[in-house]
């Protein structure tokens, strides 16, 4: 762990470790404030109310930095991956956890984080250690008083003298510890070569850790970096999204755009810290309101705000016209709650999520209105619709603008929102099993279209 210097060696999604307060995260860095705003997970608490934030003076030798994708970040920000990893890859576990905690460490030590933390029961950690060591993994040296790190690369953290090639491979073969301490003592120069490795290795994690306190992706980088995170590197595109890389803010916003495509952004918003993500989204919704046909795009992602329209709304100074993402957060004040997609809708024709919750009675009559609408554009040779789609007069569903589609995804499109409108919100970018969908058909069956039934 590190000590840290000032405000400027955290980012949003740190993992701190108090004294006092044991693990928190940072949500957010107020350098106008001069604090870092806080939540606490509850590893490693033993009472009392942690802070809501800290300042600078009281980060200075009462709190340490984890480092990225170390085992302790691991632990708090990803513990069932983690938990995973400690079965699958029990040596690069072990490697993790000596890293974070530096020299040797005895087997009640090791025996403290992984099964007091929940890793490993106290049975499976017995054989675990004992296949750790008959393993004769060349990373690890084993006494007997315990375990250390084989090699030089974990305490080699002056790479300034070598070449280069040499200090590049020498980096990508540090755990996440050592390259952290690499790069924090290391100058301008040294970390530019040291992304240009990274970025020839295609290695993740480091490439993130030499983007951290840059402004801006490095003009020789910006189509490697975005072609692999448009390739499904999503924690890679959280992290050109924190840096509103245009590139990358105009790549997701045109997928967001097509339907069949929109599991990459929710994955890449789902990669980033939670308290980055509103952030994130607007920037995409200025992105897509600054592109012709983006409303379906902007309807998309406002569904995607993770606390909300009117709680996302009541966080934001939207009386600031300097605020960079002015536009998304009128576009959200304005007509979010209820945005058109060809035309101005008045108000008796409200947005169906605005239905939510539904009574009892209107269960029925409403899954029927959107499937007959669903039938006549699916008849039509049309799909989609169901983003913006509005209760018209008389009980018609009015659908919003086709999209990409098939019937079938269409179908059960309906059948989720249907579900989401009686019981509440379900996890965003999670398959729901068909059969808690399949729940509410029968009492429809009598009503609804044939075709719709079948899909």
């Amino acid at each position: 762990m590190f000590v840290i210097r000032s405000l400027e060696d955290l980012e949003p999604g740190d993992v701190l470790r108090h004294l006092r307060w044991g693990f928190g995260v940072v949500r957010t860095v107020d350098r106008s404030a001069d604090c870092a705003h806080m939540r606490w997970p509850g590893v490693g608490v033993e009472g009392g109310t942690a802070p809501e934030s800290l300042s600078n003076g009281e980060l200075d030798g009462r709190a340490r930095l984890c480092a990225p994708d170390g085992f302790m970040s691991q632990l708090v920000r990803a513990p069932s991956t983690l938990r995973d990893a400690a079965n699958r890859s029990p040596g690069t576990v072990l490697c993790l956890l000596l890293g974070d905690l530096e020299g040797r460490q005895s087997r009640s030590q090791i025996h403290r984080w992984i099964v007091g933390h929940g890793l490993l029961g106290p049975r499976r950690f017995s054989a675990w250690w004992t296949d750790l060591q008959a393993g004769g993994d060349p990373q690890l040296h084993w006494q007997a008083e315990g375990v250390a790190m084989t090699g030089s690369q974990e305490a080699w953290t002056d790479l300034s003298a070598l070449p280069p090639a040499s200090a590049q491979r020498t980096f990508i073969k540090m755990g996440p510890t050592a390259r952290c301490r690499v790069w924090r003592d290391a100058g301008d120069a040294l970390r530019d070569s040291l992304l240009d490795g990274a970025v020839e290795a295609s290695d993740l994690q480091a490439i993130r850790l030499c983007l951290r306190g840059r402004r801006a992706v490095p003009g020789r980088h910006i189509d490697v970096l975005n072609a692999l995170a448009m390739g499904g590197r999503t924690e890679l595109g959280a992290t050109l999204l924190m840096l509103r890389d245009p590139q990358m803010l105009a790549g997701l916003a045109t997928t967001a755009g097509h339907a069949r495509a929109r599991s990459l952004v929710r994955r890449t918003l789902a990669s980033l810290p939670r308290d980055q993500r509103t952030d994130a989204i607007l920037a995409l919704m200025t992105t897509a309101l600054a592109s012709q046909g983006g409303e379906v795009t902007t309807l998309f992602l406002a569904g995607e705000l993770p606390d909300g329209l009117q709680a996302t709304l009541a966080s934001l100074d939207v009386a600031t016209e300097s605020h960079p993402d002015h536009d998304a957060i009128l576009w959200l004040r304005t007509r979010g709650a209820e945005s058109t997609i060809d035309h101005p809708v008045v108000d008796s024709c409200p947005l169906l999520t605005n239905l939510a919750p539904l009574d009892e009675s209107q269960i029925v009559p409403l899954s029927v209105a959107l499937a007959r609408s669903l039938q006549e554009r699916h008849s039509a040779g049309g799909t989609g619709g169901l983003l913006g789609a509005r209760m018209g007069p008389n009980g018609k569903i009015i659908l919003g603008h086709p999209e990409a589609s098939s019937p079938a995804s269409d179908v059960r499109d309906a059948m989720r929102l249907m579900v989401e409108l009686t019981v509440g919100q379900l996890p965003k970018g999670e398959t729901v099993p068909d059969e808690d969908l399949l729940v509410h058909r029968p009492p429809l069956v009598p009503h609804a279209p044939v075709d719709w039934v079948a899909g």
